[in-house]
């Protein structure tokens, strides 16, 4: 079986999978829950079942005390989505919100119209059923920052929220020791880890826990995983429960908002074509994400004043909602090996890789792909200590490298047709991914329609500050040296080069290959960044949104400013700290 209808084969199973579980969720609304949830009122409404959603719902329900309604656009996760492998293959399925950007001016020029694919998880468990699992808690310093406008915000009052949430099977226990998410280092590290661990320690860098110290250097990926399986928020933390009703294919139109005071009183939704309000005796929480909760905030009335006026929406409050977007900005090195390196089997070695997989937990089928990285500090960071760039080493497969890059990173199709000219389906490589951790650039989510099924306008305005490209191109040097040091080196054929680059040299040919393959690292924030009201915030330190009673909001898009790497764990430490304010201000 080639590698293109292996893939084929993959997203055709995803799709039936897809319709399966909403046959079934067709009947279950049908026949029991929606006479259930169109009678009742619910002390909490929680919008999104992502991660932040997952958390929030579960603690907020878990002393039995208080309802709790659960509303998810998307469907339940089968079992099948624990298999390690499937999360990145399910980019562009029925399980992905598969939003793009704008056409990007200073950026993105390989990619179809200079637009950004933006994959964002359309299930229970959201984008922690489709990442790439890398559990990274951020830098000391991003949350003493946060604290300076937002008291309870520092690093020493967010770590025991951190802590709470999970299980560290390990020698790391100290992170959590007692919490329902489950993570552990990365099943799948190779010698090619190895490797590129060795030569980054000949340029100075040394290898560190990352979790526990702050500064610069190499590490191996701690990623949130239960053994053998993926370990997405939802089978932590959403458990069968008489006072938690979850709701999936459940599109949120908009929050209920009364005036004279203006406050949250529920959610309007469609299910199955049907629309229905429920009401929320004490609260309506929106975890719907960076994207998502912005738009239900403009379609409610909340947002700015002039955006909502052009769609017609009636404006209930003039505020800063989808402003200040802040998205780490990355661009790959790639390099064709002489060896197979790939986390991915190939046909002939499928079913020792899923025996290795089943017997020991190990080998290729159990990577996270990025197994191992390194942090570094640019010339242009606030302090030596404080890493501003951050480096992926992923292994990668002609399946990822070639036939199936196309359609998961939006590559042109001229560009798409250069790279296969370098490779074909024996040609296996690496890629060194260097992403701007604190990029200066910010940008908008906006509305495209009032529908709401319509897709937002994401305008990142990658690289539109200088300053983004000097940090980038220090990590792209980086990864340079490194890749001619041995024994990293001893494994490299030749970097993979497009003829538009191929004039220049040194840093010409960086910054035209980083103006081309401009990638978004998946880790959008900021959008309702919480911070005074009268410099600009959309939340206050306790995560209400300013203006609106009994409304807040508890995700990724509360972020002052993006963290200094993956953001899914400092998601879930907002959801528990969330959780925990709502619970406290009873």
């Amino acid at each position: 079986m080639s590698l293109l209808t292996l893939r084929g084969a993959t997203h055709a199973l995803v799709v039936v999978l897809f319709y399966v579980s909403v046959a079934f969720d067709f009947v279950w609304w049908t026949l029991i829950q929606r006479g259930e949830v169109a009678v009742a009122e619910y002390d909490y409404i929680v919008v999104g079942g992502g991660s932040g959603g997952s958390v929030a719902a579960g603690r907020l329900s878990e002393n039995g005390t208080f309802s709790v309604l659960l509303l998810e656009a998307g469907p339940a996760p089968t079992p099948l989505h624990r298999f390690v492998p499937l999360g990145p293959l399910q980019f562009n399925s029925a399980y992905d919100w598969g939003y793009q950007t704008e056409p990007q001016e200073h950026g993105c020029r390989g990619l179809q119209q200079r637009r950004s694919f933006w994959p964002m998880g359309r299930l229970l468990g959201g984008s922690s059923q489709l990442n790439f699992m890398m559990y990274v808690r951020g830098q000391r310093r991003d949350y003493d920052r946060w604290a300076e406008e937002n008291p309870g915000w520092s690093y020493e009052e967010v770590v025991p929220y951190f802590e709470r949430s999970i299980s560290y099977h390990g020698d790391k226990s100290h992170l959590g020791s007692a919490g329902p998410w489950q993570i552990a280092l990365g099943a799948g590290v190779t010698e090619t880890d190895h490797q590129f661990i060795a030569s980054g320690r000949q340029l100075g860098y040394e290898p560190i826990d990352y979790n526990s110290l702050s500064g610069p250097g190499l590490y191996y990926t701690d990623s949130n995983r239960a053994g053998i399986w993926r370990h997405a928020l939802s089978d932590a933390f959403l458990h069968d429960r008489s006072n938690l009703h979850v709701v999936t294919n459940a599109l949120v139109e908009k929050v209920e908002l009364e005036r004279d005071p203006l406050r949250a009183v529920g959610v309007t939704f469609t299910k199955f074509g049907e629309r229905l309000t429920v009401r929320a005796r004490w609260e309506v929480i929106l975890s719907a994400g960076a994207v998502n909760t912005p738009t239900v905030l403009m379609r409610s009335g909340v947002g700015p004043a002039d955006h909502l006026r052009e769609l017609g929406i009636p404006v209930l409050l003039d505020a800063p909602v989808g402003e200040s977007l802040n998205a780490h900005v990355g661009a790959p090195l790639i390099y064709l090996t002489n060896r197979p390196t790939s986390p991915l089997p190939q046909p002939s070695n499928i079913l020792a890789s899923l025996w290795e997989l089943f017997a020991n937990g190990t080998g290729h089928m159990a990577s996270n792909v990025c197994s191992s990285g390194l942090f570094m500090t640019s010339s242009l960071s606030e302090s030596p200590d404080y890493p501003d760039i951050q480096i992926f080493h992923c292994l990668i497969h002609p399946w990822i490298m070639g036939a199936g890059s196309q359609p998961d990173f939006n590559l042109s199709p001229d560009l798409f047709d250069e790279m296969l000219a370098e490779m074909n389906e024996t040609t296996h490589g690496v890629s060194l991914l260097a992403q701007v951790l604190r990029p200066r650039s910010r940008g908008t989510v906006r509305l495209s329609s009032a529908d709401p099924t319509s897709p937002p306008r994401i305008q990142p305005n990658f690289l539109e500050r200088r300053e983004d490209m000097e940090v980038l191109l220090e990590g792209m040097r980086t990864m340079a040296r490194l890749a001619s040091m041995p024994p990293y080196s001893e494994l490299l054929l030749r970097p993979v080069v497009i003829p538009a680059c191929r004039p220049f040299s040194g840093d010409q040919q960086l910054e035209c290959l980083a103006r081309h393959f401009t990638w978004h690292v998946y880790h959008p924030t900021s959008t309702c960044r919480m911070a005074p009201r009268h410099v600009g915030g959309v939340v206050d330190h306790r995560l209400r949104v300013h203006g609106v009673q009994r409304l807040r909001v508890v995700d990724a898009s509360v972020m002052p400013f993006v963290t200094s790497g993956n953001t899914n764990a400092p998601t879930v430490m907002i959801a528990e700290k969330g959780a925990d304010m709502i619970l406290q201000d009873l």
